[in-house]
């Protein structure tokens, strides 16, 4: 995933994708357009969520927010071909395995092409082209070579939205040659729409605060494309990234009972991975999982018959995951609640409890606000 929805204040604006560099040292630059209105003054405060897609394939529903980051400074930006290049103040978690997408400034017009976005800044979408594109002027038909977009005709499967704009539009060799301005598809047609050109934003204008070669090409390489860089593509991946949280009354029986999680081998050599634990409580599938080159397999955690014979209390344990190459290690949390929950403190909030804390909260309607 190398594309993510962002939003100021609490209220979701557009789209954007990360950008690799002919470095390829995963420096977190970020494109979106121009016209969305990310500038040196707010940019500090933008947050990005990756991986905001839903969990059922053609549905935009029950995506989630989890993964989110804050912060980035302007390095360049341009009202036409309508670009802005972002550095995030932090690379993402590696856990959220974002991608670094590739590139093409060559300027050549394609056979095909696609288009990652967020509709509506609801979940992300993609949408096909499958005609040639075409070099014009924005929101102009006829071709022109000096044109600063790149039209979409019509799309041939799905649309575009208000708040897809940003979206990178990819090459058939999945590089990224342009970012959405705008058109007239929407919900309920598959019209036109034109999207800012990289070749004009690669070199556009005498300073590197218009223009994207001094950021995406470091070392003058004069690179015409770089490819996609998934630096968490490899090694043994682990999913859930998340532990295990149980309970129930003494003796048993706790619920949930157990948790799988799926390994899968991303290396094109055979890895090992042993599975150790800290308490002989819980119970493992296994404590050593060879799979070959691409292979999956599974792992399970539960309870040994010792947990039921433990008293009322809260428990924890620390699974470990270490895959040969040295680079996979990962600790999975386990807690066991035994016992039955006791009501410590309650309130009733359904009226002003009058509590003296000045500043610190506030009883009424939430506004709506948002926060981090």
């Amino acid at each position: 995933a190398s594309v993510a929805v962002y939003a100021f204040s609490g209220t979701f604006y557009c789209t954007g994708v990360m950008l690799s560099n002919t470095a390829e040292d995963q420096r977190p630059y970020f494109a979106t357009a121009n016209h969305c209105g990310v500038r040196s003054s707010n940019a500090g405060s933008i947050v990005l969520y990756w991986n905001y897609e839903s969990p059922v394939c053609g549905d935009l529903s029950g995506g989630p927010l989890d993964d989110w980051q804050s912060g980035a400074t302007v390095r360049a930006q341009a009202s036409d071909p309508d670009w802005t290049l972002i550095e995030l103040d932090d690379a993402p978690d590696p856990d959220w395995e974002v991608s670094w997408a590739g590139w093409d400034h060559s300027g050549v017009e394609t056979s095909s092409a696609v288009v990652i976005h967020h509709p509506g800044t609801d979940e992300k979408a993609i949408s096909f082209e499958d005609d040639a594109t075409t070099i014009t002027d924005p929101y102009e038909s006829g071709r022109d070579a000096n044109g600063t977009h790149i039209r979409i005709s019509d799309w041939d499967l799905g649309t575009t939205e208000g708040g897809s704009s940003g979206s990178p539009l990819f090459s058939p060799e999945h590089r990224v040659i342009g970012v959405l301005t705008g058109g007239d598809a929407a919900c309920g047609n598959d019209d036109s729409d034109w999207f800012g050109r990289m070749a004009v934003a690669w070199d556009d204008g005498s300073t590197s605060s218009r223009r994207l070669k001094d950021w995406l090409d470091p070392g003058s390489t004069g690179a015409d494309t770089v490819d996609t860089l998934s630096p968490w593509a490899s090694g043994v991946a682990v999913s859930p990234r998340t532990g295990l949280e149980s309970g129930g009354p003494a003796g048993g029986p706790f619920s949930p009972a157990s948790a799988t999680y799926g390994l899968e081998n991303r290396d094109p050599v055979a890895r090992t991975v042993a599975v150790s634990v800290d308490q002989d409580w819980i119970s493992l599938s296994s404590t050593s999982i060879v799979m070959g080159a691409g292979a999956a397999d599974g792992l399970s955690v539960g309870f040994t018959a010792a947990a039921g014979g433990m008293p009322a209390g809260a428990y924890a344990a620390t699974v470990s995951i270490l895959a040969d190459d040295g680079g996979a290690a990962l600790d999975l949390p386990v807690s066991l609640i035994i016992g039955e929950p006791i009501v410590r403190y309650e309130w009733d909030l359904s009226t002003n409890p009058g509590w003296d804390a000045e500043g610190d909260w506030a009883w009424g309607v939430p506004e709506g606000r948002g926060g981090s």
